[in-house]
């Protein structure tokens, strides 16, 4: 069945009540000027029922601080804008967004490569979901001064350094340039990070990425993976 608008309703009615008004004034020779004025009554209901969205309805719904759950500390402030912060303690991240409403895709400072997480919004929960699975969950918060905190281009990621594992011979280093190299007995291969906060996206050589939470607590790091396996590391 054929769906009919208002805005449809509001055009035929519009036009109905033209075309009765030159009826009426018995105008036998102005048949151009009742089809030019029953024009005119169309077009402008079309232009008022078709009004652009309001600003405030077109805004993000990401819009305001979000602070993690599984990493308590670190945060996501989205601005109005498109630019935002990733933050913790500490440091600060600079960002920017673009919210394609049930995704967002993340340019993180001195990163040229996008990340993108599908997001839900239920009340004052916020669930990021990225393209390996792993998902991580906000809670909207207030906004967060940055004042004496320190970029992550001007002194790295903070997961930069060198950190041995606690479960068995090895280690995992992450350089300041977003490049590292993980090590396992005679085993070495290199990757690139990016650092997104709370977590971390990997990429080996003709692999797929690999994203993992994070915690820094003193000289230790935790990191889950998308299988929420968790391994410990030391800061050597």
């Amino acid at each position: 069945m054929k769906k009919i608008t208002i805005g449809a309703i509001a055009i035929s009615l519009s036009a109905i009540t033209a075309t009765f008004a030159l009826t009426g004034c018995g105008n036998s020779g102005g048949s151009s000027s009742s089809t030019e004025t029953t024009a005119a009554a169309t077009t402008a209901a079309v232009e008022t029922t078709a009004a652009p969205a309001t600003t405030e309805a077109a805004k993000s719904a990401l819009i305001g601080t979000w602070d993690s759950v599984e990493a308590p500390g670190t945060y996501y402030t989205f601005n109005e804008d498109g630019t935002g912060v990733i933050g913790g303690e500490g440091y600060t991240i600079k960002m920017n967004y673009v919210d394609k409403g049930a995704s967002v895709e993340l340019t993180s400072e001195g990163n040229t490569s996008a990340l993108v997480w599908n997001y839900t919004i239920v009340g004052d929960k916020l669930s990021m979901t990225d393209a390996d699975g792993a998902t991580l969950t906000y809670t909207k918060g207030e906004a967060k001064s940055t004042e004496g905190t320190v970029s992550a281009t001007e002194n790295g990621s903070v997961l930069a350094g060198t950190w041995n594992s606690d479960k068995e011979e090895g280690s995992i280093t992450f350089n300041s340039d977003g490049t590292g190299v993980i090590k396992t007995g005679a085993y070495e291969e290199s990757f690139t990070y990016v650092d997104n906060g709370s977590s971390v996206e990997i990429k080996f050589a003709n692999a797929d990425a690999q994203s993992s939470t994070y915690t820094i607590e003193g000289d230790k790091l935790t990191m889950t993976d998308a299988a929420n396996v968790s391994t410990t590391y030391t800061k050597q």
